[in-house]
């Protein structure tokens, strides 16, 4: 059994840019999003509360308005599950 849980394509879209940039906002991720998926808001920060649901993403306050995100399992551990 697998170690860590299926990736839909919405969560490995999120997980991708998570893997290349490091920690980023949810601001950030939808407008990198924003043309191809034209995802609100709250549909990127859904996605996100659900990667960290699933033990892939953990987050940090900068502020009181800004978290930034990030991935916990690398793309090469994910891979090698």
């Amino acid at each position: 059994m697998s170690k860590y849980p299926n990736l839909t394509d919405a969560d490995s879209i999120i997980m991708e840019i998570l893997w290349r940039d490091g920690a980023v906002t949810s601001s950030a991720i939808r407008k990198e999003v924003k043309n191809v998926l034209n995802w609100s808001r709250q549909t990127v920060n859904t996605y996100l509360n659900r990667l960290i649901e699933k033990g892939l993403v953990a987050v940090e306050e900068v502020n009181k308005r800004v978290y930034k995100y990030y991935a916990i399992v690398s793309r090469e551990e994910y891979a090698a599950d």
